[in-house]
């Protein structure tokens, strides 16, 4: 048996999803009428599906609803919520029901009281409660600073590297007065640190990483914090201070965390030496005490309703005159808001609720131009200036955020008409981001019938370190209202895990979906067909059935299995049908059509050869997706490879779907983009690589991408790796490094970044997605080969000598060398050398010998020094 491995890193990205599928203006129609009748219709999908698409679960007619044209102030007003030093730290009841209380609370009392404190804390908060001075000089260790303390703040979860937390607070020591301060090393506090790098800290422009305390962990009762001061025996000017920072979002009263975060509390504070208290407090006063808030920068409004700029020349809107600016101005931690007059949101409704009418899903839409250079102005990953969507129902008493967003590209999955980078000018947007920065629709669905207010609020941080600009520019807000067929099944979600080898069972599975209005169920029947790379069937598409009731946007996952009997290209079909169905363009989802089928732009599921496996890896990729290099881990036996065959392979071939734009490659000066690919063995836990086997490197050149143009102009780049035997006889796991090593402008070349789709694409598997959305759009598919794809086997090369014995005889000097016959070996080569540098210096058998024993004869003299190695071979 011939083993190999194929990897195919089929790397696509710094292509936007092409969206085919916009704000239609026209509203619906009535419903057509269907005869009861088993049909189906099948559609093609083309090649371009290389260009993924997240589709929207209710397959409908969208109309706008205009909530203003911005054309007059209307009745939008605006206001600061910039507030600048307010003191928290106060002396209060809390927590409400201790008999020991009052206590030191570091809270907004303004706010929502909760079961524990009068209040929360606000987002973008900064606050110290200082000590009075204490004089050390005539103490010695053992000295200590103990307290207890409660608190309840934004938990840590999804920071950008290399911070890892958000809100919360910490113990700083001076030693002058004041002038600085020190955070204790962790091997000082007897509570470890909640995180090693708070955001916090980030967002008020210390530079560095600050170690703090946060979470909800020690929410319910005090943790008792004691913290070695010994450092500092001996200094007359010592002062400590508890510092509480917020980040600029998820706060007690912004809709993200609810009012039980009540902030942080203190009590019982004692600083003693080896034989004296040297200062108490028991929560009571803070006399001596230095109370500090932040920020204390110039506040007020920057919206201005104005005529110097305004979206012209958009494709959905007329062109409009005025517009709402809030100006930057270089102004620090302003935070200034831009509300709406009261909006009556149409009506909505849930199947069998309502009248036909009724909308089922009302997203938010408007035009934006914002000019905020400090998006990222220190270049962390992380955002400094940005703007968020709030709305309440409550006249403006609470607000809920519902998306942020700041001067970038279309976010991922836009589909408005006028999508752009909002950094550049006026674009539309109908999507937004959500915590940890998920692009997703601003769904208004649950205010339907209600009346509510809308704002936009810009936010900056404490520099201007990426610029100013001219602020954040809004116009035209409007609903995207959807509205569905009443019957309508549809299948998407077609999902194929790797590996496809012949006689290997696969189980596969696809979603059944309602994309109507009415509930379906009972009758949820569909097809199933798999085509041969001759074009001829396996088995039938006899027609089956599933159960179950599906209200609109419930889906049901159907599995099903197949063992493949032919090696090549397959193409796998499923349809739904059902009795009523008002839509046909949403039921057929297939693998790609390929012409020809098993050709070089092949997107459709390869079945190998009996014994051979393609294993394709998403959710193994252990750094940011768009990283260089790139890491990914390889476990062939977790992925269904047989243990026989799984348990040492080889690698033959390589092979990377290319996605480096020909423009950027030609304006290199040889007009090629060069690689390194790099090849690790198992690593001692699975996020960590071993050691490094082997580094290819080559340049690739504009015959070798994929075609941004087309889409469709896909070729597999090939290299040949049979003959390096530090990818045979692998066991285990093992770890593959993609870097790019040239650079256009100074940015990198984005094609070796890995594209991954929405979210339901990111699979270990073959994924389709298929949407039709309007009649005579294209259909899509979001083939998941946007992956590393390894194609691997049972090893063929030989297990290396491992008990060579030599014997010298005292008369002739002959030396006889033997040795056990490892696996796989059918010849052997014997080498002689007098370097041990050069162990191969000279072949003594240039044919294979096939005996496990070679006699070297007649050239040894006493006191010579020879070295021996004896390489296995097959054919």
């Amino acid at each position: 048996m011939v083993s190999k491995i194929v990897f195919r890193l089929a790397l696509i990205t710094g292509i936007a999803a092409i969206a085919y599928a916009g704000v239609n203006l026209v509203k619906a129609p009535s419903a057509p009428t269907s005869a009861l009748v088993e049909t189906y219709e099948e559609v093609e999908i083309p090649l371009d599906a290389l260009y993924g698409r997240g589709g929207r679960s209710l397959d409908a007619f969208d109309s706008t609803y205009v909530i203003d044209n911005m054309e007059a102030v209307g009745g939008w007003t605006t206001v600061d919520y910039t507030v600048p030093g307010t003191p928290y730290w106060q002396v209060a009841a809390v927590p409400f029901g201790d008999p020991n209380a009052p206590a030191l609370w570091c809270g907004d009392a303004s706010m929502v009281d909760n079961l524990v404190a009068p209040g929360g804390y606000a987002n973008h908060q900064e606050h110290y409660l200082e000590s009075p001075t204490i004089d050390l000089s005539a103490s010695s260790a053992p000295i200590r600073l103990a307290f207890k303390a409660r608190w309840k703040v934004e938990n840590p979860g999804g920071e950008t590297p290399p911070y890892n937390m958000w809100d919360g607070w910490d113990v700083q020591v001076s030693s002058d007065g004041g002038d600085t301060w020190t955070i204790p090393d962790p091997s000082d506090v007897s509570l470890p640190y909640t995180g090693t790098c708070s955001y916090a800290w980030s967002d008020h422009c210390y530079e560095g990483c600050y170690a703090a305390w946060g979470g909800t962990t020690f929410a319910a009762a005090y943790q008792t914090i004691v913290i070695n001061l010994d450092d500092y025996a001996g200094q007359s000017n010592v002062r400590f201070r508890y510092a509480f920072l917020s980040d600029p979002a998820a706060s007690s009263n912004d809709g993200q965390l609810d009012s039980s975060f009540f902030g942080l509390i203190l009590d019982s504070i004692r600083v003693t030496n080896s034989t004296t208290t040297l200062l108490s407090n028991d929560g009571d006063n803070t006399t001596g005490w230095t109370i500090e808030a932040y920020p204390v920068s110039p506040v007020g409004d920057t919206w201005a309703f104005e005529d110097s700029t305004a979206p012209t020349g958009m494709t959905a809107i007329p062109d409009q005159v005025f517009s709402w600016n809030a100006e930057h101005r270089g102004w620090a931690l302003i935070e200034n808001a831009l509300t709406s007059p009261p909006i009556l949101m149409p009506d909505t409704s849930r199947p069998g609720q309502g009248d036909a009418n009724d909308w089922q899903k009302l997203r938010l839409a408007y035009y934006v131009w914002a000019d905020l250079e400090d998006s990222d102005g220190d270049d962390d990953g992380s955002l400094d200036d940005l703007y968020e969507i709030h709305v309440s129902t409550n006249n403006g008493v609470s607000w809920t955020r519902v998306a942020y967003d700041y001067g970038t590209t279309a976010l991922t999955g836009e589909t408005h008409p006028d999508q752009g980078n909002s950094l550049l000018g006026w674009v539309g947007r109908s999507r937004g981001l959500t915590t940890g920065g998920t692009s997703v629709d601003i769904d208004l669905t649950g205010y339907g019938e209600q009346t509510i207010l809308i704002q936009f609020r810009l936010q900056t941080d404490c520099n201007n370190d990426g610029g100013i600009g001219s602020g954040l520019h809004i116009d035209y807000p409007h609903l995207i209202a959807t509205r569905a067929f009443a019957t309508d099944a549809a299948s998407r979600d077609l999902v194929v895990p790797f590996p496809t080898t012949v006689g290997l069972a696969r189980s596969w599975s696809f979603e059944y979906v309602n994309e109507g209005s009415n509930a379906i169920g009972n009758a949820l029947r569909y097809r199933q067909l798999y085509t041969k790379p001759d074009g001829t069937n396996q088995g039938s598409d006899s027609l089956k059935q599933a159960t179950g009731t599906l209200l609109t946007n419930e889906f049901l996952t159907i599995n099903a299995v197949w063992t493949p009997i032919v090696a090549g290209a397959h193409r796998i079909r499923v349809t739904t049908t059902y009795p009523g169905e008002q839509d046909r363009t949403n039921d057929t989802t297939r693998t790609p059509i390929n012409v020809p089928l098993a050709g070089n732009l092949n997107l459709a599921v390869d079945v190998q050869p009996a014994g051979t496996y393609e294993l394709a890896y998403h959710l193994r990729d252990y750094t940011a997706v768009l990283s260089n290099p790139r890491y990914v881990r390889y476990s062939p036996a977790a992925d269904g490879v047989p243990a026989a065959d799984a348990d040492t392979m080889d690698i033959n071939k390589l092979q990377v779907l290319w996605n480096w734009d020909p423009i950027d490659i030609s304006s290199l000066p040889d007009q090629t983009a060069r690689c390194r690919i790099e090849f690790f063995g198992q690593g001692p836990d699975n996020r960590t690589p071993g050691a490094l086997l082997y580094t290819y490197e080559e340049e690739i050149d504009t015959n070798e991408t994929v075609s941004i143009v087309s889409g469709t102009d896909a070729r597999w780049w090939e290299v040949n790796l049979a003959s390096v035997p530090q990818l045979k006889r692998l066991q285990g796991d093992f770890w593959v490094a993609v870097s790019a090593l040239d650079s256009v402008a100074g940015t990198g070349l984005p094609g070796l970044l890995a594209y991954v789709t929405e979210n339901n694409d990111t699979t270990d598997t073959h994924n389709y997605t298929k949407r039709l959305d309007l009649p005579g759009a294209p259909i899509l598919a979001s083939p998941s080969r946007f992956c590393v794809e390894v194609t691997t086997g049972p090893t063929t090369w030989p297990d290396p000598v491992t008990t060579l014995t030599i014997y010298r005889d005292g008369t002739t000097n002959d030396c006889t060398l033997r040795w056990n016959a490892p696996n796989r070996a059918d010849g052997y080569l014997v080498y002689r050398s007098t370097d041990p540098n050069n162990l191969q210096q000279t072949l003594l058998t240039p044919v294979p010998i096939a005996a496990t024993s070679y006699t070297d004869t007649g050239i040894l003299n006493v006191g010579d020094r020879f070295y021996y190695v004896v390489v296995a071979v097959n054919q």
